[in-house]
């Protein structure tokens, strides 16, 4: 799971693929998109499976992507 703070976890590259599931809690997923920019990572490599939340944390454009793409649970 992925919250809204700063990814600063050693091989997270290797944990991410060898994960069963990927969430991100909303805020998280901006956490995520920021940490694939400054490693230079494709962001569709790196799509959770779920992002959940009341996606108070969350770009209006992240949202409309993730809406898209993948599983979500937020605030109707």
């Amino acid at each position: 799971v992925i919250l809204n703070e700063k990814l600063e976890v050693q091989n997270f590259a290797l944990l991410w693929r060898r994960a069963t599931l990927r969430v991100c809690a909303d805020g998280g997923y901006e956490r995520l998109r920021a940490w694939c920019r400054a490693k230079g990572h494709d962001e569709m490599d790196y799509l959770p499976d779920y992002v959940v939340g009341d996606m108070d944390s969350i770009s209006a454009s992240s949202l409309k992507f993730l809406q898209q793409t993948v599983s979500w649970r937020g605030a109707r």
